[in-house]
Formats: structure tokens, C-alpha cells, sequence
């Protein structure tokens, strides 16, 4: 081969080379502004709402990422970003790009009112964590609770904005996270006597099912973020077992009307929930649940306290869904006694007395008995053919020890409401006079006080 043959095959494949460049350049300049419509049509249709956006604010985030090379120069891209950027809640970023839109003469109208927007939003906010401690929290909650894989922006910013992190946690775990972020950088003003166990800064934690709709997601940070609210528009903090009731459902598929604020006991340790910032142990925040409640639970929460039906919840009731089991079902409040489920006439079927005596636990306090005992009649001034005292007394192990050196402090009650009440003791009720049984734990099974129990003492209560 000659010379001048390589010199023409050079000279055809750098042809060759210019034409690829330039169908390079096309497309990836096509390539790049499909991109961006792309980007623009998935901000439209989320504009700023919870609806859809962990999936669809990451998918626009990730079209602008792979096209910033290009779209370094252009201000669509610029204003695209800060549009992302608003929408997520980084209103400072979002700040600097319109001014660089600003800068360069690619702001049309709607950038104009975007701007102004972004501006007054960063001017009303009132307190904020500095950086520091904004930084603080993030790495607390990725580290106590798990990788964030979204933030989700207030739409409605006010004198305090409150993001959302949402936390997947991994593929075996029931749950997500939703927790918020900003509500604790304004101090609550706390009651003296909550002070050695309240925190003046509180951030919401609420566990979601890890196959949550994204309605249900919006729904709870609607709910999370006009809780973070409340104290500085109302002037009352929100503590520990603090209940919140709703005119309907808080959420559209779901029957709860009502809210509990509780430790998020379902990470089982106190150091869990608490943050001090700075290493400062004066100065700390506190990570609170929210756990939306039956109507019978939060009935049962009124009368007894949100300790109390703590211990009847599980650690699964901490995780939002629509069919969870209501551990207080059938609870209904009187003006005086609380009775669980339907009321049978167990007197008749079991043919024995309809009254009984009963510490006050039981009946109002809805306790459950542990212990029993079956004592004559006349005990109480009556004959024993009249048949209306069935002679059973019971004690729920709450009373005050000297209950049992004085049965008129007693009420007498009608055995059917006992029964109401702990279902478990009815296979005992036609045992002789005499009879004396306890419960060594709830919910277990009766057993005989003493096996040598004599049964004619007919009298005498357990020691």
C-alpha cells in the first residue's frame, strides 16, 4: 500500500469522526431537553403537595442531576432546580438559583412570583435551628432511626416550618418513619411540674406500614405538621400522653379519630428519643410518637390514663394501619362504671345471686380481679334463702390493705357488670361458699388459695 492510499483512509475515517460528533451533539442536546420537560412535567402535576412526590421528587431530582453539566448555562435548568429545590423545602437554594435566573434575564412571570414567594417565606419564618443544630438532628435521626430517603417541604410555611423525613427501613422491617423536622427549634413553655420529665423542644415520630399509599403518607404529614403547630399557636406544649381528638376519621381509610402523643416506646430504651444538642444535656430534644387511637381507646386513655392503656397496646399498634386490633373493644363509659363488652345475665344461667361486693377498681377503674372469694350471706345482714347476695366478693390487688379488714368499704354491685368486666372468672361462680382463689398474673387462670382450705369458715377473706 502506498503512502498516499493511508493518507486518504485517514483522511475519510476524521470525516467519519466529524459526522459521529455532530450526531452526538444533536442528540444529546435532544437528550437534554427531553430531560427537562420531563423534569417540568413531574413538578407540575406533584406542585408542592405530599401526593406521589417521594417517588416522583427523586425522579426529577435525578433528570436535572444527570443534565447539570449542560444545563449549567441555561436558565430553564437553573429555574427547574429551583423549583425542585422550593418544593423540597431548601428555600435558601431555591433562593440562589432564582437570583442567578434573575441575574442572566430568564425569569418570566411565574419565576417573578416564585421569587417573591421564596423571599417573604424565608422572611416569616420565625425560629429555626442554626446549621449546627439542624445538622445535629439529621445526623441523629439517620443514625437513631434509620437512612432518610426523602424530604418532604412544608407547602404552607407559616412562623415555623416543619420538614418531614421519611425513613425506609429496611425490606424485612413493618414500618417507615415519618419524623419532623423544625418543630423543635421553637422553645414550648412547660409547666413546672412537667419539667423534670418534658423537654421544652419536641420533634413527631409516626410509624407507617412499609406499604403506606402515598395518600396515607400525605395524610399523616398533614397530621404531624399541624400538631408541630399547635403549641406556639395555642401557648400549650405537647407532652407525654396528651390525647387529640378530630370531628372525623384522620384519615379518610382508616376509623380513627383520635391521637395519643406517647414516647416511641417501640424502640424500648429512653435514650433513644433524646437528643442533646451541642452535648448540651440542659438543652435538649425530645422525639414524641403520634399514635392514632379508636374511640374506645381513647375513652379508656380518659379514664385511666395513657400509662394504663400503654400496657394494653402492643408494640405492632405503634404502626399505622387500617385494621389494627382495638385493644380496648367494647369499652364503654356510664357516669360511673365502665363495662367491657355485652352484659349477660350470668346470674340466671349460673342460677346463683345477682349481687356481689367489689372494690372500686373493678367497676369504675375497669381492673381486673385477682381475687375472689365466696363468703355466707349473713355476712352481709342477709338470710341466705333470700338468694338475691350470691355471696362473691372481689379485690383487683390495688386496694388499700385495710379494704379487707372492712367490708363496708365494699361496693355492692350486680355480679353481671363484674362478669362484663373479666370474663374470666365466671367458670368459678358456682363454686361452694368458702371458696378463696387469686390470680398469680393477669389474665392467668384462679387458684385455690389454700388446697386445705376448710369450707364451712364461709367468712373469712384471703390473708
Amino acid at each position: 500500500m502506498k503512502r498516499d492510499d493511508i493518507d486518504n483512509i485517514n483522511e475519510e475515517n476524521t470525516d467519519d469522526k466529524i459526522e459521529y460528533d455532530l450526531l452526538d451533539t444533536v442528540d444529546s442536546q435532544l437528550l437534554y431537553e427531553v430531560q427537562l420537560e420531563l423534569a417540568e412535567e413531574i413538578l407540575d402535576e406533584v406542585n408542592g403537595t405530599d401526593k406521589k412526590c417521594i417517588e416522583d421528587y427523586a425522579a426529577a431530582g435525578s433528570l436535572l442531576e444527570s443534565s447539570a453539566e449542560r444545563g449549567i448555562d441555561d436558565c430553564r435548568w437553573h429555574y427547574l432546580t429551583a423549583r425542585l429545590y422550593y418544593d423540597t423545602g431548601k428555600l435558601t437554594s431555591a433562593l440562589e438559583e432564582l437570583e442567578w435566573c434573575d441575574k442572566h434575564g430568564g425569569l418570566d412571570d411565574d419565576g417573578e412570583v416564585l421569587l417573591k414567594v421564596c423571599v417573604n417565606d424565608i422572611n416569616s419564618l420565625g425560629g429555626l435551628y442554626t446549621e449546627y443544630e439542624h445538622t445535629q438532628v439529621m445526623e441523629y435521626i439517620t443514625k437513631k432511626f434509620g437512612s432518610i430517603s426523602m424530604m418532604l417541604p412544608d407547602p404552607h410555611p407559616t412562623h415555623i416550618y416543619t420538614e418531614i423525613a421519611v425513613i425506609d427501613q429496611m425490606e424485612e422491617s413493618p414500618f417507615k418513619l415519618l419524623v419532623t423536622i423544625g418543630m423543635g427549634a421553637n422553645r414550648m413553655k412547660i409547666p413546672e411540674a412537667a419539667s423534670s420529665y418534658s423537654s421544652e423542644r419536641i420533634e413527631l415520630v409516626m410509624f407507617l406500614d412499609q406499604k403506606s399509599s402515598s395518600d396515607v403518607i400525605a395524610e399523616a404529614c398533614s397530621l404531624l405538621r399541624s400538631l408541630s403547630k399547635l403549641p406556639s399557636e395555642s401557648g400549650e406544649p405537647i407532652l407525654h400522653g396528651q390525647l387529640y381528638s378530630y370531628d372525623g376519621p384522620v384519615f379518610d381509610s382508616m376509623p380513627y379519630r383520635f391521637c395519643m402523643i406517647t414516647d416511641p416506646l417501640i424502640f424500648a430504651h429512653r435514650s433513644f428519643n433524646t437528643l442533646s444538642l451541642g452535648g448540651n444535656d440542659e438543652d435538649t430534644v425530645c422525639f414524641l410518637a403520634v399514635i392514632p387511637l379508636y374511640d374506645e381507646e381513647a375513652d379508656y386513655r380518659k379514664d385511666n390514663g395513657p400509662d394504663d392503656l400503654i400496657k394494653r397496646l402492643h408494640s405492632t399498634d405503634w404502626i399505622l394501619t387500617p385494621n389494627r386490633p382495638n385493644r380496648c373493644a367494647g369499652y364503654v363509659e356510664t357516669e360511673e362504671v365502665k363495662i367491657y363488652g355485652e352484659q349477660i345475665d350470668r346470674a340466671s344461667e349460673l342460677g346463683i345471686g345477682k349481687y356481689c361486693m367489689a372494690s372500686k377498681y373493678i367497676p369504675i377503674d375497669g381492673k381486673e380481679v385477682m381475687f375472689m372469694v365466696r363468703v355466707y350471706p349473713e355476712l352481709f345482714g342477709e338470710d341466705e334463702n333470700d338468694g338475691e347476695m350470691s355471696g362473691w366478693m372481689f379485690f383487683s390487688k390495688e386496694e388499700d390493705p385495710t379494704i379487707f379488714l372492712d367490708p363496708s368499704s365494699l361496693r355492692l354491685e350486680e355480679i353481671n357488670k363484674v362478669c362484663s368486666i373479666d370474663p374470666g372468672i365466671v367458670p368459678y361462680l358456682t363454686m361452694p361458699f368458702g371458696t378463696k382463689l387469686i390470680r398469680r398474673y393477669k389474665g392467668g387462670e384462679f387458684i385455690p388459695v389454700n388446697d386445705d382450705a376448710d369450707k364451712d369458715d364461709g367468712g373469712k377473706l384471703p390473708s
